[in-house]
């Protein structure tokens, strides 16, 4: 019997294992049945990265991983808490709108993509991982928000300033507008 145009046998167990692989794995497919997993539809030239943010290390060892030629004063465990424990294995997308936007345009585009907002752990995972990627585009999360004490919301991003990889802070109010070279950094579900 078909189906959508396919007969069952069309498909082999090395495909299917490959399905599978691509979902995630056994439990992520278990969780998209369950319909607690939403799977995006990628966009041209979106790319997807893996990652594992430890949980282990304390917020001064996610820092120091990354290797930055500078980071912020202000990013400290008392302005961006971290809450987790073990290891958790992720899937980083850099959201590009391919325009300018404000902050509610490009948590509403990784809503409408089925992503979640990256936290600062994400963050910082990624930078640790993927160190060259700040050099070719500013990386923002928006997932943890820090509120300064006159009322400015910031989060972190990893960008580049005099040749040297850093991790700073940037405004994120939501009228902000941010370049269109900026990627938001998204966790899939």
């Amino acid at each position: 019997m078909k189906k959508n145009g396919f007969a069952s046998a069309d498909l082999t167990v090395g495909q299917l294992n490959a399905v599978v692989k691509k979902i995630g794995g056994h439990d992520a497919v278990l969780k998209f049945l369950r319909g607690e997993l939403i799977i995006h539809e990628r966009k041209a030239g979106e790319e997807i990265y893996s990652g594992i943010v430890n949980y282990d290390l304390t917020f001064a060892q996610m820092i120091q991983a990354g290797n930055y030629g500078w980071t912020n004063d202000d990013i400290v465990p008392e302005h961006f808490t971290i809450v987790g424990v073990g290891q958790e294995e992720c899937r980083f997308v850099p959201v590009h709108l391919n325009r300018a936007a404000t902050t509610e345009e490009a948590l509403e585009e990784i809503a409408q993509r089925g992503l979640i907002p990256a936290k600062i752990e994400h963050l910082l995972s990624f930078g640790a991982k993927y160190p060259e990627k700040q050099r070719e585009f500013a990386i923002v999360e928006l997932g943890s928000v820090w509120v300064g004490s006159f009322g400015c919301r910031s989060v972190a991003c990893l960008c580049e300033g005099d040749g040297r990889r850093g991790l700073g802070l940037c405004d994120a109010s939501p009228d902000c507008q941010w370049s269109e070279v900026c990627r938001f950094l998204a966790v899939s579900r």
